[in-house]
């Protein structure tokens, strides 16, 4: 919420110029451009970016990273962002052209609003759509699990993205579905495409847990928040541990809202028990180290838009524990060992069944993808939707 602390600020209009050899897909990245800390959203607007800039050539639409950037005397003006998220030349004003979309992927909800008094009237003017990325409603549909401040946020942004939207793009058929069931406006054009991982150890291949019991290091990773879970993982491991087992958990994610007590029962059990180890600001190498040591991946979402560590999970063939919920569900089929969420014992006796060496089911294999992947499927609906062929059709 890099802006929300003064609202006076107002976007300098762009200039207009002739039409290039293709129109521009140009990707909101404003928000995640001024972050350190890396969040699921932040990994994906950096990642995503970098694949579609990467694939561009093929597309009917030239990706173009923007950002909204301060300058002096209370005012905002739109950069190109070359190269995003490396380092890249210089950035430049944008000049609109004929038939320029924006593609709003980052979390810029606060600053939302001064796109759409400006900027999108314009596109519209030059024969452009503007397309808004939803990674979730879960603060409209599941309000008791956000702070107030946040709540104040996106209420504002949800109404503003449903009114100023030729289209919706969710991050999953589920979040699709809540999108439709929460619109009001049943006109709004909404799709759907999935996520990429951020990268790829193995070949996409689904593992057995090993025989024997041998399973000894589960992984969590995400933000610590109510949402998550991770209060009921450590329950249930809490009675693994009083039950003599020796399984060890470890945490990766940053402090969220609502959990300093939780928080501060994580970090005295890190220093005080060798089963279990909470990092709080891991690198992306620290983060891919855990994963590759994990023998097992645990996602104990109440709610959720996606989940990230499914993908980057199967990619690595490691065995799963998932919550059963619906955006689980579609992004990994019957692959994971299932529990019911918030249900510590219900966990509990999941960990249980791979400590015995019971095998997952592959029934139904998910589709997961790489960022390329993700990218093409993107653009794919992208070009459909503003009724374009790809440039390499």
């Amino acid at each position: 919420a890099w802006l929300s602390h003064n609202q006076g600020f107002t976007v300098v209009v762009p200039a207009t110029e002739a039409a290039g050899p293709r129109p521009r897909l140009l990707i909101d990245v404003s928000t995640t451009y001024h972050l350190t800390h890396v969040t699921g959203i932040q990994r994906t607007v950096r990642s995503l970016a970098a694949a579609l800039q990467r694939n561009g050539s093929r597309y009917a639409l030239e990706p173009v990273p923007v950002r909204l950037k301060r300058v002096r005397g209370a005012k905002l003006i739109l950069l190109t962002v070359p190269g995003f998220p490396d380092p890249g030349g210089e950035e430049k004003p944008v000049a609109l052209r004929q038939g320029d979309c924006f593609f709003m992927l980052d979390s810029s909800w606060d600053i939302y609003p001064k796109w759409a008094v400006t900027l999108f009237p314009m596109v519209r003017e030059l024969g452009g759509k503007i397309i808004t990325c939803v990674y979730d409603i879960l603060p409209i549909t599941h309000p008791q699990f956000f702070t107030r401040s946040s709540l104040k946020m996106f209420g504002p942004w949800y109404k503003y993205a449903v009114a100023e939207s030729d289209a919706l793009f969710a991050i999953s058929e589920a979040t699709r579905q809540e999108l439709i069931r929460k619109t009001e406006d049943r006109s709004i054009h909404t799709d759907f495409f999935h996520l990429g991982a951020d990268f790829v150890l193995t070949q996409p291949t689904i593992a057995e847990p090993p025989a024997g019991g041998k399973v000894s290091r589960f992984l969590m990773v995400g933000t610590i928040e109510p949402r998550k879970g991770h209060k009921t993982v450590l329950e249930a491991f809490q009675m693994l541990w009083t039950a003599g087992s020796t399984v060890r958990l470890v945490f990766v994610g940053r402090p969220g809202w609502n959990v300093s007590d939780l928080i501060s029962q994580m970090e005295a059990l890190s220093a005080s028990s060798d089963l279990f180890d909470y990092y709080a600001n891991a690198s992306d190498e620290k983060l891919a180290a855990c994963y590759r040591e994990a023998d097992a991946v645990i996602a104990a979402s109440l709610a959720e838009g996606f989940g990230l560590p499914l993908v980057e999970t199967l990619l690595l063939g490691k065995p799963l524990i998932a919550s059963d919920i619906p955006a689980f569900r579609e992004i990994a089929g019957n692959v994971p060992t299932y529990f019911e969420p918030g249900n510590p014992a219900s966990l509990a006796a999941a960990v249980r069944s791979l400590l015995a060496g019971e095998e997952q089911e592959l029934r139904e294999l998910p589709r997961w993808l790489t960022w390329d992947q993700s990218a093409d499927q993107l653009m794919e609906k992208i070009t459909r939707f503003c009724g374009l062929a790809n440039a390499s059709n």
